[in-house]
C-alpha cells in the first residue's frame, strides 16, 4: 500500500466538499484553496450548531458522519449517540452553497430518522455505537457501529432502508470480534469508516487502531496497524483486507499521562484501489489536528488469512 500525505486544519467541511465533488469547480469567491497531491481543493467554510440544539424536538448532537444524496440534493448525517438523548437514529439535512460559501444558517435539518434492529424495534441503550453513513445509489444506506457499551454489543456494518429499517449485516472477519481484551477491536476504536466505491461494487471499511492481536494503540512515537476491509456489496463478504499504519501521536499532551489518541475515523474511495483515509488526533491541552492521506491498493497485499499482525513481517506493504 502506497500512502501519501498532506496536512491540514480541515476537517469534516472538507469531507463534506469530497463527497460533492461537483461543489469544487466552477464556484466563485471561494475563501481557500489548496494546491495538494490530490489535486486542487477548496475550503467553504464552517458552521456551528448551539450546544443542546434540536431538530424536530430531538437533540442535533454527535454528528459523527455524512453522506450525500445526489437525487434529491439532501444529506443524511448520522448521530454517534448511544441512545442517551435519544434512540439511535441520522438526521436529513438540506445545505445552501448558492453563494460558494458555509456558513451559519446554511445547514437546514429537515428531521430524523430511527434506526431499528433486527426485531424491527429501537436499538436498546448502549447496545449501538453508530458512526459512519454512506447513501447508496440503490436508495438504501449502509451503517457502521462500534459496537456498545454491552457486553453482547458487537461492531456490525449494516445496510438500512431510507426509513431506518434492518436489511442485512455484512458479515466481518472472525477476529474483529473481541475476546477477554486479548483479542478483537479496542472499545470505541473500531468500524469509524465506511465509503462505497463510486461503481457501488465495493464497500471499505477499517478499524481505527489496531485489533488487540495486531498490535499496539497509536501513541506518543507509536504508530498502530490497522485493517483495511473491501467487503463486496454483493455478497456481503470481505474479499480482502490491507495493512495501513496509523500514525504515531504527534503532540505530546501537556500532562505526561493525560489522554491522547491518534485514529483511521474516515476513508472516501476515488475508485476500487484508491482511497483518500482521514487520520484525526486528540492531545489533551493541544487539542485535534487532522491528516489526510491518498492510499493505493493497487499493489498492496491481501492480509485476511493473517490472523495476528505482530506475530508476522509484511514485507511487500509500504505507508
Amino acid at each position: 500500500m502506497r500512502k501519501s500525505g498532506i496536512r491540514s486544519s480541515v476537517i469534516l467541511l472538507l469531507w463534506i466538499c469530497l463527497m460533492s465533488p461537483t461543489w469544487l469547480y466552477g464556484q466563485n469567491n471561494v475563501q481557500k484553496k489548496f494546491q495538494t497531491s490530490l489535486g486542487t481543493w477548496y475550503f467553504l467554510g464552517e458552521t456551528r450548531f448551539e450546544k443542546r440544539m434540536t431538530c424536530k424536538g430531538v437533540e442535533f448532537g454527535g454528528l459523527s458522519g455524512i453522506t450525500y444524496n445526489p437525487q434529491q440534493d439532501i444529506y443524511y448525517i448520522i448521530s454517534d449517540d448511544p441512545g442517551k438523548f435519544a434512540p439511535a437514529r441520522f438526521f436529513t439535512v438540506k445545505i445552501n452553497l448558492n453563494d460558494g460559501h458555509l456558513d451559519d444558517g446554511d445547514v437546514n435539518c429537515l428531521g430524523f430518522t430511527m434506526l431499528l434492529d433486527k426485531k424491527g424495534g429501537f436499538f436498546r441503550r448502549n447496545s449501538i455505537d453508530p458512526e459512519a453513513i454512506v447513501w447508496n445509489p440503490k436508495g438504501t444506506l449502509f451503517i457502521s457501529s462500534e459496537g456498545g457499551l454491552l457486553k453482547t454489543s458487537s461492531p456490525f456494518i449494516r445496510e438500512f432502508t431510507i426509513d431506518g429499517k434492518y436489511i442485512r449485516d455484512f458479515k466481518l472477519p472472525q477476529n474483529f470480534f473481541q475476546v477477554d481484551h486479548k483479542k478483537g477491536i479496542r472499545t470505541n476504536l473500531s468500524l469509524e469508516s465506511l465509503t462505497l466505491t463510486p461503481n457501488g461494487k465495493y464497500l471499505f471499511s477499517a478499524n481505527e487502531n489496531a485489533l488487540f492481536q495486531d498490535g499496539p494503540q497509536s501513541d506518543f512515537n507509536v504508530a498502530s496497524p490497522v485493517r483495511i476491509l473491501k467487503f463486496n456489496t454483493k455478497t456481503g463478504r470481505v474479499e480482502s483486507e490491507y495493512l495501513y499504519w496509523v500514525d504515531p501521536v504527534a503532540h505530546r499532551p501537556v500532562m505526561k499521562k493525560a489522554f491522547r489518541v491518534n485514529g483511521l475515523v474516515e476513508l472516501l474511495a476515488l475508485d476500487d484501489s484508491t482511497l483518500i483515509a482521514m487520520e484525526r488526533e486528540f492531545s489533551s491541552g493541544y487539542g485535534n489536528s487532522i491528516k489526510l492521506y491518498r492510499v493505493s491498493l493497487t499493489d498492496a497485499e491481501d492480509i485476511h488469512t493473517i490472523s495476528a499482525l505482530k506475530d508476522t513481517s509484511i514485507q511487500t506493504i509500504k505507508s
